[in-house]
């Protein structure tokens, strides 16, 4: 059954605003996405073209993951499609494969991301835990123990690490499957939907020639109870053989809400790692490095414009990739300016971040006050004060916590604008709401997507 054009029309509009929040870049979405647009969508499939076809072409190479993250955002359980092309699925690396009908849910051996490798990934103090992995497969081509379960959030590499450890085992002859959850979301119940239960059998019993099993972003299966059981099925199955299970989600296992306590048991019953984010010399350290990747350490790169990047691109990797991709857009679009190097300072990040520079020009840490005080109906003087009343001191804590994350600040200098607090307690206040989000607190998360709209309508109102 076929959508209608105005059910369409919604749905383009659903997922160009999602994929806009994910970009966080005015010019990289005006350039790839702005035309974007749904084609088709049926019970089972949602079918995605653009009229622009180069953009088409780029997006198809560099970005399906953001449309699918996207989708996955409007909880939209469905096969992703691109209209007339199959370019956008993973070459494998042998011929052993698994396929139902739709190319989409086709499935090979060794089928991991040839562009993620531990060359490529590089060791800091936010993950260097992880490397322990690394040196047990390197030492005897095995891991010790199963599942590997590696939490922490979104965008800060666990993608790029799961499938380095897949091409390190399949240099070590091993046969890797490598999943994330939106694919395996869609596949599993567009069977259940079409009544193919013996392909969900048979998808089970080629999965058996497997030696190691990544499953990325295994927090998607939450609440939902038939696909997250296959998914139980294949994990206990792979544990009881002894072979290797490696899962990512950007929770622990005791914060992940919407599977049972089964699940919960099984994913603790391995070993666990926490990665944190990465702090500003971290992000120093990844982006010099991709700097040399894209042959950009030619030109010159002043502090100040290194600030500028930390400052408004530290919170994820992904972030940071956007960031260098506005760049190399800037540096191809103008290289008739410029001879050989381009001088990067604070000034050249403001023209090639212009939205950035707004925000720094127009959001202040009084601005934040003010629409926290708004929301939550406390006064901008009581959450200055040392008042501890309990709906005051959550307000306080909130206003805190966005200084600190949008407008990046020294613990002392967010201290000064409620009363000289403590370093120490500015960093205790953002501890505890950190620890919040990544518990899942929906009433949070309205609260800080409902602010966040103020704040850009309040920017928007003062330019």
């Amino acid at each position: 059954m076929q959508t209608n054009k105005n059910n369409l029309k919604v749905r383009t509009q659903q997922i160009r605003q999602q994929i806009e929040n994910l970009l966080n870049d005015r010019m990289l979405y005006n350039n790839f996405f702005s035309t974007i647009y749904v084609l088709n969508e049926t019970e089972t499939e949602i079918i995605i073209d653009f009229t622009d076809l180069i953009a088409k072409q780029e997006v198809i190479s560099r970005w399906v993951d953001t449309v699918e993250k996207a989708i996955k955002n409007l909880e939209i359980s469905k096969i992703l499609t691109f209209n007339n092309t199959n370019n956008y699925t993973i070459n494998s690396k042998e011929s052993q494969n698994f396929s139902i009908k739709n190319k989409y849910c086709s499935f090979n051996i060794n089928n991991v991301l040839n562009k993620f490798t531990f060359r490529n990934f590089i060791k800091s103090s936010y993950n260097f835990q992880i490397f322990s992995i690394y040196d047990a497969i390197v030492a005897n081509s095995r891991l010790n123990y199963s599942p590997i379960f590696i939490s922490g959030p979104s965008g800060i590499g666990k993608t790029h690490f799961i499938n380095a450890i897949g091409n390190l085992l399949v240099e070590k002859q091993k046969k890797v499957f490598y999943i994330n959850d939106y694919k395996f979301i869609s596949c599993v119940s567009s069977w259940m939907q079409n009544g193919q239960n013996e392909k969900i059998s048979e998808f089970l019993n080629w999965l058996s020639q497997v030696d190691a099993f990544l499953f990325d972003d295994i927090q998607g299966l939450a609440n939902k109870q038939q696909t997250s059981i296959v998914a139980l099925e294949i994990l206990n199955r792979f544990i009881e053989e002894d072979k290797t299970v490696i899962i990512t989600s950007d929770k622990s296992p005791s914060l992940l809400g919407g599977f049972e306590e089964r699940f919960i048991t099984r994913f603790s019953s391995g070993l666990h790692i926490k990665l944190n984010k990465p702090k500003k010399e971290d992000f120093l350290r990844i982006f010099k490095h991709k700097l040399v990747e894209e042959k950009l350490e030619k030109h010159i790169w002043t502090n100040d414009a290194f600030e500028f990047l930390s400052k408004h691109f530290r919170n994820s990797i992904r972030e940071l990739e956007g960031a260098l991709k506005s760049i190399v857009f800037y540096i191809q679009t103008n290289k008739n300016k410029f001879e050989n190097e381009i001088y990067f300072d604070k000034k050249k990040m403001f023209e090639i971040f212009v939205e950035k520079y707004e925000i720094e020009q127009t959001i202040t840490p009084d601005l934040i006050i003010e629409v926290v005080s708004k929301y939550y109906g406390v006064s901008i003087l009581d959450i200055k004060s040392e008042k501890r009343g309990k709906n005051i001191v959550h307000a306080r804590d909130i206003a805190i916590w966005l200084i600190k994350n949008i407008l990046d600040l020294t613990h002392n200098s967010v201290g000064t604008f409620f009363n000289n607090r403590r370093h120490s307690t500015i960093i205790s206040t953002l501890k505890k709401i950190d620890t919040l989000k990544q518990s899942n607190n929906n009433e949070l998360e309205i609260a800080l997507n409902h602010i966040y709209k103020q704040l850009n309508w309040s920017f928007k109102q003062r330019k």
